[in-house]
């Protein structure tokens, strides 16, 4: 009989200013909003390994300030993704397996996200993921080429996960490649400033849940941070596929996601024209003005 496979439902990080008072207590020590997410989430997606490495003695001060189970996903370092794009030196990835170490058996996926401008290059990726400590890998990539059978049939053979990631700039694909499935979500509308409407959460659950019959783990991380909104979708999220979770955060007013048909065998996302009201038409952006919006949306959001 097949079992069915784990849940992890988080967020990207947890030490926003402007979640006290929405989630954390006002009163309460920064030094403690990470026990404070740990007795409401049992993950955490590591958004600051990302911009550099932190010392040994803060990665094992955060495992030890948190339960026994807690997972964190970890994302790998912007030097060896976007500065060496995938073709880093010796050392770059000793002191990544360094830090993976450091977290023990509670690490979580890594998650590898790529730059927009590093096209599907297969010998690149199946050379990356052979010299890297073998971990659970899932990758986020921006750039169209890799939304092909031939970029996830590559994926599979390096037993990598696609980060299947919503937002309203990049596409994406529903595809599993690898033995869990990892999901990110930026926001439907406004890139990590939007919250997602019942509707959204719904077809998540549904999916998760399919998935999950599987016997394939699940990832889900939020990455829509700004005004709280992460924590309220993942304590949403969680009660809905019938998790125990907490109340969720303060409420913000969320948008409505379509759903996007398939395309072949291939699921594509397609980011979605921003609206003149919240009950008026979609106004269609020129190709211009969206690849204005992209460009400043890199710069602000590079995660």
């Amino acid at each position: 009989m097949r079992m069915t496979g784990a849940l992890r439902i988080g967020t990207s990080g947890w030490n926003y200013r402007d979640w006290r008072g929405r989630f954390y207590p006002p009163g309460l020590r920064v030094a403690d909003w990470l026990p404070f997410y740990a007795s409401r989430f049992d993950a955490v997606e590591v958004n600051t390994t990302f911009y550099g490495q932190p010392r040994e003695r803060t990665v094992r001060a955060w495992v030890a300030s948190t339960p026994p189970g807690f997972q964190f996903a970890v994302k790998m370092s912007r030097f060896l993704t976007h500065m060496k794009r995938l073709d880093p030196d010796p050392g770059s990835i000793d002191k990544f397996a360094a830090l993976a170490a450091w977290f023990g058996d509670r690490l979580g996926p890594v998650l590898v996200q790529l730059p927009p401008s590093l096209a599907f290059d297969p010998p690149r990726v199946l050379r990356f993921f052979a010299r890297m400590p073998k971990l659970r890998y899932a990758l986020e990539a921006r750039h169209p080429s890799w939304l092909s059978q031939q970029a996830m049939g590559t994926l599979r053979d390096a037993n990598v996960a696609w980060c299947m990631a919503d937002s309203s700039v990049y596409r994406t694909a529903e595809a599993v490649t690898a033995e869990f499935v990892y999901l990110r979500f930026h926001g439907p509308d406004a890139m990590c400033a939007s919250g997602y409407g019942d509707r959204a959460l719904a077809r998540a659950t549904r999916r998760i849940a399919a998935w999950r019959a599987r016997g394939l783990d699940v990832h889900a991380y939020f990455n829509n941070d700004v005004g709280g909104h992460a924590v309220n979708d993942a304590a949403r999220l969680a009660r809905m596929c019938g998790l125990l979770a907490p109340p969720a955060a303060r409420p913000m007013a969320a948008v409505r996601v379509r759903r996007v048909p398939a395309q072949g065998r291939l699921r594509l996302a397609t980011p979605r024209a921003r609206k003149t009201s919240r009950s008026g038409p979609p106004v269609p952006m020129s190709a211009a003005t969206r690849r204005m919006g992209k460009s400043l949306r890199r710069e602000a959001h590079p995660h």
